[in-house]
């Protein structure tokens, strides 16, 4: 919500978020998504339309040469696609007291 928020220049809340978490992913989703030469993602996707901005998390298949597929353990990663600028992707440490607070 806050990223979407920074990003769209308007005002959204958590409650403005559809979430769906990765408990219902099996070893079988894991297995059918490796044999497509995929993976499962955790993502929070913030998209603008001419109906307004919307937000939501869940796991999504992605294809595994897709930049975000290599985001793993303690990193996370922003994937933007811009008008101007194409594809941009800022990636670094985010879990843990040090990587959090910088």
């Amino acid at each position: 919500a806050i990223m979407a928020t920074l990003g769209f220049h308007t005002s959204v809340t958590i409650d403005d978020v559809s979430v769906e978490g990765i408990t219902k992913i099996t070893a079988d989703d894991i297995a059918a998504a490796t044999a497509e030469h995929k993976v499962i993602k955790l993502l929070a996707v913030v998209e603008n339309s001419e109906a307004g901005v919307s937000a939501r998390v869940y796991p999504a298949l992605i294809d595994e040469s897709h930049p975000l597929a290599s985001v793993h353990g303690s990193f996370n990663a922003v994937f933007v696609k811009a008008e101007a600028a194409d594809d941009l992707m800022f990636y670094g440490r985010g879990a843990g007291g040090a990587p959090t607070a910088s």
